[in-house]
């Protein structure tokens, strides 16, 4: 877990960690705007790789990028399909939405 004040650098921290592995990483944001912002981030330093994002209108089963961004509800059915997984806004965790998640990825 990375805990620094905003504009500290915490995502680019999170890119490091993608480039460094070169694997399958699912992005999960708390919210829409979250995800939003990770897109352009990633789309703006990493144009060589694909990005997916699986904003509300997701089908989860069909959808599958090597980077993919997408908000937290749908961590559940798509965790098991990466190799790195970050959760953006992690103090969000104990939320009801993440501990179904947590088990298909651990």
């Amino acid at each position: 877990m990375v805990v620094a004040p905003t504009g500290a650098g915490k995502t680019y921290l999170a890119q490091l960690a993608m480039q460094a592995t070169r694997r399958s990483t699912l992005i999960c944001g708390a919210n829409v705007d979250s995800c939003t912002q990770w897109y352009a981030h990633l789309l703006a330093r990493l144009p060589d790789a694909p990005v997916g994002s699986g904003g509300g209108s997701m089908t989860t089963r069909r959808c599958w990028w090597p980077r993919t961004i997408a908000r937290a509800i749908y961590a559940e059915a798509l965790g098991n399909k990466y190799a790195l997984v970050v959760f953006d806004e992690c103090h969000h965790l104990p939320r009801r939405v993440y501990p179904r998640a947590l088990p298909n990825i651990l």
